[in-house]
């Protein structure tokens, strides 16, 4: 994480953020903040008005003899006032619908971010820190950024029209209601930056509290936290956390609490001296007379209110321009190579898929992941012919996943190659790369869909779909369904139906079938399967996948056989190599997992 800065930036990096952060969510409520700042102009004009209006009509005038013409300072007041409340009333409807569209505005910002940076990064604790801050300070504090600048221009706008009526009366009591203000900045900058550290220093704590909320209120741990009573432990780990959050949060609240305090007694209090001496040096004769004293008293008050209001907006401006940076810095992660490319062609057009001749080649690969002390993989040296079904077998942690993730690009080999047909892949348009790819991963999604939605993510087709169903084996469960294709499948939405965890696989096997790919890459496509079902898919799996290159993870050596070429993984590296006869009569690992498989259902 990194550090908090020990003082405020110069003014030069605090302009260049607000720049920033303004140029990130301006797209969002452009016509609505141009629409707010005119009524805000509009708005600062009226309490100088009004005073104005107050002045003339305690200064002394002499009453008119029709009695309409006296009351018109009363009347114009009034008017003033209702059309200043108007004014307010306009300005606090854009202020809503401005805040919504800002905030969904810098959600969609955040949402693009993570589909575009590498898989790496959510292997780190640091990248969940940021994505946590972002996620819950940006779109709060942006919006309250830009009421805050609002806030400042009205204040000042309207602090410069109430300073023209206080200077009329005298004008080192204008300037004393500055010298009130500064302190007040001052102590706001402090605890904003003292509430930012703290922020970042407990934003692990949050994102422990927010993972216990997950288990006592998520479907998914529903079932062992009653069978194994954990909701207990659950609740009090979730409360002690809450607990000492919220006690850090409360002192810092005391202690800002205390500091504006402190700004505004001491604002007070110097303007009260202020008009005291005004009111002893006036006292005497030639004075002016009562009312309009208390007339340039009253336009004092205000102008020291408007000018603490100003404080406010600047110190809100700098506090929350702070947190919107975690926003920009969350932004600045680095993106997976050609991201903005594929993200944009997957938008509108997909991109034609590479076609595979001759072989994907492993050449001496290897691989360590990000934060780990060892290698996942080691100088794996394996070629895969185009066209034919290859078998990864191996010990669980041997590195037969990793490799598909090497090919998909969702990381890039700490050493060595992969190639293409002899091109590396790091040199192929990724978007192409994973466009000739299509995958049943070894727990796949399970959309809260219809089941055409969960298949089809692409160009839904009825006859593909159901050719794919068949491939995949699950044409079964979706003719036994209520609505079929049209089913809503999950536990989400109304009338929606849930699988088995066997049945939800399938679909994940006809959602691979489907995609028209070169490549096909199965990881434990048959664990949840029932045996009658994974016999009759094993059976068709050639026919299912003729014409494509498929490489088959599997801890199962009865759907290894069906590979053209098995390859036994251990230790991040290729053991060995060959067909299901030649490993078995090696006398190797492959022939001694193949005897003890054999030996258990025998026994069974």
């Amino acid at each position: 994480m990194s550090r908090e800065p020990r003082a405020a930036p110069a003014i030069g990096a605090l302009l260049s953020r607000i720049a920033e952060v303004l140029r990130l969510v301006w797209p969002a409520g452009r016509r609505w903040s141009m629409a707010l700042l005119a009524l805000m102009a509009m708005q600062s004009a009226v309490p100088a008005l009004i005073l104005i209006t107050l002045r003339e009509a305690a200064g002394g005038a002499r009453p008119s003899t029709v009695p309409m013409i006296s009351l018109l300072p009363a009347v114009a007041a009034g008017a003033l006032l209702i059309a200043g409340q108007a004014i307010a009333s306009g300005a606090k409807w854009i202020r809503t619908v401005q805040a919504d569209r800002v905030e969904q505005h810098v959600l969609a910002i955040i949402h693009d971010q993570c589909t575009r940076v590498g898989l790496r990064c959510f292997d780190s604790p640091e990248f969940y820190d940021r994505l946590y801050r972002a996620r819950t300070e940006a779109p709060a504090r942006i919006t309250a950024f830009l009421d805050g600048t609002v806030t400042l221009v009205q204040s000042t706008l309207a602090l410069a029209a109430l300073s023209a009526v206080a200077v009329s009366y005298s004008g080192w009591m204008a300037a004393a209601v500055g010298v009130a203000v500064i302190p007040g900045i001052g102590l706001a900058v402090r605890q904003q930056l003292i509430l930012r550290r703290w922020k970042r220093e407990n934003t692990v704590r949050e994102r422990q509290a927010c993972y216990y909320d997950w288990l006592l209120t998520s479907r998914e741990a529903a079932p062992e936290s009653r069978l194994f009573s954990l909701g207990g432990r659950f609740r009090a780990a979730y409360s002690e956390i809450r607990r000492e959050i919220g006690s850090g949060a409360a002192q810092l609240a005391r202690c800002q609490a205390m500091a504006e305090l402190s700004s505004a007694a001491f604002g007070l209090l110097l303007l009260a001296g202020c008009g005291f001496y005004y009111w002893r040096m006036h006292s005497g004769s030639g004075a002016p007379e009562t009312g309009s004293i208390l007339v340039g008293a009253q336009a004092l008050y205000a102008a020291f209110t408007l000018a603490r209001s100003a404080a406010e907006g600047l110190a809100s401006v700098y506090s929350n321009s702070l947190f919107a940076g975690e926003l920009i810095e969350f932004l600045a992660i680095d993106r997976e190579p050609d991201a903005e490319r594929a993200n944009e062609r997957g938008a509108v057009q997909a991109p034609d898929p590479l076609q595979l001749r001759r072989s994907i080649r492993f050449r001496n690969v290897r691989f360590r992941y990000p934060g780990s002390d060892h290698d996942a993989l080691r100088d794996v040296d394996l070629e895969i012919p185009a066209g034919g079904i290859t078998a990864l077998v191996g010990w669980n942690g041997s590195g037969k996943t990793t490799l598909l993730k090497l090919l998909c690009r969702f990381y890039d080999p700490t050493g060595g190659a992969i190639e293409l047909d002899g091109a590396d892949i790091r040199t192929l348009p990724l978007d192409r790369l994973r466009r000739s790819l299509s995958a049943a991963m070894q727990s796949p999604l399970r959309f809260q869909a219809s089941v055409a939605g969960n298949i089809a993510l692409e160009r839904p087709d009825p006859v593909r779909i159901d050719k794919a169903c068949r491939a995949g084996a699950a044409h079964r469960t979706v003719r036994e369904l209520p609505l079929g294709l049209n089913q809503t499948l999950g536990w989400v939405l109304p009338g929606a139906v849930d699988l088995s965890p066997g049945q939800w696989q399938r679909l994940a096997l006809a959602r691979a079938m489907y995609r028209d790919a070169p490549i096909l890459l199965l990881d434990e496509p048959t664990a949840c399967m029932d045996p009658w079902t994974e016999a009759e898919w094993l059976a068709g799996l050639r026919d299912y996948t003729a014409g494509r290159t498929v490489i088959l993870i599997t801890h199962r050596f009865a759907a290894a056989r069906y590979a053209d070429r098995i390859c036994v993984m251990d230790r991040g590296q290729v053991a060995e190599s060959g067909t299901h006869e030649q490993l078995v009569t090696r006398g190797g690992l492959y022939s001694e997992g193949w005897r003890l498989q054999t030996e258990q259902e025998l026994a069974v």
